[in-house]
C-alpha cells in the first residue's frame, strides 16, 4: 500500500509541476483552503493507519494483499507473479523518488522540474554534491559502499567461516614448465581505444617470438588467469608465487595463471595451469569465461 501511495504521489507531483499548478508542498493547503499542512498530515496518518490495519487483517486471513475486502486488490484483472514483482519494484522506486523530492525541497526549496532545469543549465555547479549537504552525501555514499562488505565480513569472522590458506603446487615440474625460455608466444596487436572486455578479443600480428624476447621488448601477448571459487563456503583460492618467477616473485595471486603458447587457446591453457600449479583437475566445460582484459605491466 505504501508503494502504491508513493506511485500516486510522485505522478501527482510531476503533473502539478509540469502544468504550473501550485507546488506539491502547497497544493494541499491551496485545495482545502484554511487547512494547514499539520492538519493534512494528521488526517493522512489516521486514514493510512485504518487502511493498513484492514490490509493486515485481510492478509492474515487470505494470504493476499488488498484493500477493504478485496484480496487481492486487482480491479483490472492483471494479477500474476510477474506483475506482482513489477509492482513491488515500481513501488520501491516511487518511495525512493518521493523521498528524494522531499529532501530536494528541504535543501533547495525547489520542485523536481525546477531542480532539473537548474542542473541541466549548470551540471557541474548545481548538483547534490555542491548543495548545502554535499559533504554529508559524500560521507553517506562512502558508508553505503563500505558497510555491506564490513557487516558480511564481520558475520563470517564471528561464525568462523573465513579461512586463509596458502596453497602450494604439488607438481615439482610446474615452475620449469612455466619458466621455460623456449616457450613461443603469439604477438598481438595493441588493444584499440574503447576495447570491450566482453566482446573484443586480442588480434594476432601473425608473428611469434620466444618468451624472453617478448618480455624484454614488452610485446603484447596472451595469458590466462583462473579464479578458483568455492561458492558453498564463500572462499577464493590464493597461491604464493615462487621467488624464482621473473614477474612478481613471492606475491600472492588469485588462483592460477599462465601464458598461452603459440597456436594454443585460453581454455586448454587454463585447464593445464590449474593442474600444474594447484593440482586441480577439471575439463573445459567446468570453466566460466569472464572476459578479455588488456593489461600493461613491467615484465
Amino acid at each position: 500500500m505504501n508503494g502504491r501511495w508513493a506511485m500516486h504521489a510522485t505522478a501527482g507531483i510531476l503533473f502539478t509541476d509540469a502544468v504550473g499548478l501550485p507546488k506539491w508542498w502547497e497544493a494541499g493547503e491551496a485545495a482545502l483552503g484554511d487547512w494547514n499542512l499539520q492538519t493534512l498530515v494528521a488526517f493522512q496518518v489516521v486514514i493510512m493507519a485504518f487502511l493498513e490495519a484492514a490490509r493486515i487483517r485481510g492478509f492474515m486471513t487470505t494470504g493476499q494483499s488488498g484493500v477493504l475486502g478485496n484480496f487481492p486488490f486487482d480491479p483490472t484483472g492483471q494479477d500474476s507473479p510477474e506483475m506482482r514483482v513489477k509492482e513491488v519494484k515500481n513501488g520501491r522506486l516511487a518511495m525512493m523518488s518521493f523521498l528524494g523530492m522531499v529532501l530536494q525541497y528541504a535543501v533547495t526549496g525547489t520542485s523536481p522540474l525546477e531542480g532539473l532545469k537548474a542542473h541541466m543549465a549548470n551540471p557541474a555547479g548545481v548538483n547534490i554534491f555542491t548543495s548545502s549537504i554535499g559533504n554529508e552525501m559524500v560521507a553517506a555514499i562512502i558508508f553505503a559502499s563500505i558497510a555491506p562488505s564490513y557487516f558480511v565480513l564481520k558475520e563470517q569472522i564471528e561464525e568462523g567461516d573465513v579461512e586463509f590458506r596458502a596453497m602450494t603446487s604439488h607438481n615439482p615440474n610446474a615452475l620449469a614448465v612455466s619458466q621455460s625460455a623456449s616457450e613461443i608466444f603469439d604477438v598481438m596487436h595493441p588493444p584499440t581505444v574503447g576495447f570491450d572486455m566482453y566482446m573484443d578479443r586480442a588480434v594476432p600480428t601473425g608473428e611469434s617470438e620466444p618468451r624472453g624476447l617478448v618480455h624484454k621488448l614488452k610485446m603484447w601477448h596472451r595469458s590466462v588467469r583462473v579464479c578458483l571459487v568455492d561458492p558453498n563456503r564463500g572462499m577464493v583460492a590464493l597461491q604464493k608465487r615462487s621467488p624464482n618467477k621473473d614477474t612478481f616473485p613471492e606475491m600472492w595471486e588469485i588462483g592460477a595463471a599462465g601464458h598461452i603458447e603459440s597456436g594454443d587457446e585460453s581454455r586448454p591453457t587454463a585447464v593445464r595451469e590449474l593442474a600444474e600449479e594447484l593440482g586441480v583437475i577439471c575439463v573445459e566445460k567446468d570453466l566460466r569465461f569472464l572476459g578479455c582484459v588488456p593489461m600493461e605491466q613491467a615484465c
